[in-house]
């Protein structure tokens, strides 16, 4: 063990620093839960208590919640932790902030196996333990977060076994490759850019290998799209494929368009592709991935991004690298990818799998989209590691130590920066959240368990809250859950539970129900009318 430490002892430091900047007041930081994470959470507890889903089916291989159909792999895990540690938000989030410590693991050891050296590799870890996305996605019960560190067990398992052929990662991988589909879909749509990934790592003499995981892998999305239809047809209502608002935009594009290329442009297909394309560079900009994080107030902190300035940099630099490194090989041999050097292959391999990464996003109507381009801010991470490993190799530095000195400076910069934004300034702006809701609805069913009350929730989100902070048993949400019809993308909100009464409007409300509580937007306070606090 002694040996082990004295032999591991900065990717174990860079773990506790990462654990502790994940779990850090995190059940009260966000304050309160958002939708998906209550909607996790509270199935999770109907499962661990009957078996059965909100909507009473037993348990479901995909959970519809309020229509927003969900994986059931993390609601499947949180399920052990509350036989084990009981409910609170803390245990909700904790299967996110292990796989964000795991992941700077599995991360090193990809990077081990890729061929990065020692040190580099180490670095890579703590640059994973200080990534402010990481960081933040790893602080709330997000599915695609324990997505991410699957896909990245995938990569390390796939490089190894291109390395040596062995069952014992072999099996793993399968297993992995499963919990990923079984988690979020991010890793299932990922799948087929997967196999390219193995044809073009494996070596040439290793093609019946390659062949025969590229099968199991393919056999695995197979499976997937067939037990998981429910979902990829709700999921395709926020595609741009299918969302009506794209749809009137392509036909005012067609009307603007000079009739003798209408045969060529008007295409919807050519929109489509002009907006993946478009969506795409987006992802690239500096003010998506350093210094706002694009348009949701949900996955980032208001003031960040997702990166460090000195990772945006340094990727580029990785990224120009690599470029140069393949063109130095030629055009011509790349494309008949015949009698391919190991390192050319792992470079084609990232590069391909680091462009397709965002295919989950791009398709979207909200894009650029981090959530479901987790994947790619690791590939950048991937790059800024190349890129530092060549700037230490060269000659701008007198010695060595001056190369680790700023670099490590510069990270601890940022990172002291990163954290007094997260930690100081961000439980300041709550607003997004709507906190307190715990507080208002408990405060009322402690003085108020019977009377009928009415609460302002234009989202329809909040019957999940609700039954999730007031622990509605399942008996009693089972007997009064009323929902409204679906929307057009097939989200069904709450209505009814209990006594409390979900109204888009204060003028909703019946003439029984005297109580009201409304969130109040200017002052970003939960008020009571019709008691005396």
């Amino acid at each position: 063990m002694k040996k082990f430490i004295k032999k591991y002892w900065l990717l174990i430091l860079a773990v506790v620093i990462g654990f502790t900047l994940r779990f850090y007041k995190v059940g009260d930081l966000p304050s309160i839960l958002n939708r998906d994470e209550a909607a996790l959470a509270y199935n999770a507890y109907l499962l661990a208590e009957t078996g059965r889903d909100e909507w009473g089916r037993a348990w479901p291989l995909t959970l519809e919640s309020f229509g927003d159909y969900k994986l059931p792999g993390y609601t499947w895990a949180l399920v052990p932790w509350f036989k084990v540690f009981g409910l609170s938000d803390t245990i909700v989030r904790m299967p996110s902030v292990l796989a964000g410590c795991l992941l700077i693991v599995v991360f090193y050891l990809w990077l081990k196996t890729l061929g990065v050296k020692e040190k580099f590799s180490l670095l890579g870890a703590w640059l994973i333990a200080l990534l402010p996305v990481s960081i933040f996605y790893s602080r709330m019960a997000y599915e695609a977060n324990i997505g991410l560190t699957l896909m990245v067990i995938d990569l390390w398992l796939i490089t190894l076994l291109s390395k040596k052929w062995s069952s014992k990662a072999f099996i793993p991988l399968i297993a992995s490759l499963l919990l990923g589909v079984f988690t979020y879909n991010t890793p299932w749509i990922l799948l087929p850019f997967f196999i390219v990934y193995v044809l073009l790592i494996f070596s040439k003499k290793d093609r019946k290998k390659s062949i025969l995981l590229s099968g199991v892998i393919a056999g695995i999305f197979l499976l997937g799209a067939k037990l998981l239809l429910p979902l990829a047809s709700q999921k395709s209502g926020i595609t741009i494929f299918s969302d009506e608002t794209t749809w009137d935009s392509w036909i005012k594009y067609r009307e603007n368009l000079n009739p003798k290329w209408l045969w060529l442009l008007g295409s919807q297909y050519v929109y489509w592709v002009g907006l993946m394309w478009t969506k795409f560079w987006q992802s690239f900009t500096p003010s998506f991935l350093v210094t706002s994080g694009g348009n949701h107030s949900w996955h980032r902190l208001p003031t960040w991004g997702h990166l460090n300035f000195l990772i945006y940099g340094m990727g580029w630099l990785g990224l120009a690298i690599t470029l140069k490194e393949l063109w130095s090989v030629g055009i011509k041999k790349l494309l008949s990818l015949k009698n391919l050097g190991k390192e050319t292959r792992i470079n084609l391999a990232t590069l391909f799998l680091f462009f397709t990464s965002l295919a989950p996003s791009v398709i979207t109507i909200d894009a650029p989209h981090a959530t479901r381009s987790l994947l790619f801010f690791i590939f950048w991470v991937y790059w800024a590691v190349k890129g530092l490993s060549w700037l230490y190799e060269s000659k701008f530095w007198p010695t060595k130590n001056m190369f680790w000195m700023i670099i490590c400076l510069v990270i601890w910069v940022e990172s002291l920066w990163h954290a007094q934004q997260l930690y100081v300034a961000y439980p300041k702006t709550q607003g997004m959240f709507e906190p307190g809701y715990d507080g208002m609805i408990t405060y009322l069913e402690d003085n108020y368990p019977r009377a009928p009350i009415a609460i302002v929730d234009p989202s329809g989100y909040k019957y999940i809250l609700t039954a999730w902070y007031l622990r509605i048993p399942p008996d009693q949400y089972f007997g009064t859950n009323v929902r409204q019809l679906p929307d057009k993308i097939g989200f069904r909100y709450g209505e009814q539970v209990t006594h409390y009464h979900f109204i888009a409007d204060p003028n909703d409300r019946s003439e029984e129900e005297k109580i009201l509580l409304q969130w109040i937007s200017k002052t970003e306070q939960w008020r009571i009318w019709g008691i005396s606090l």
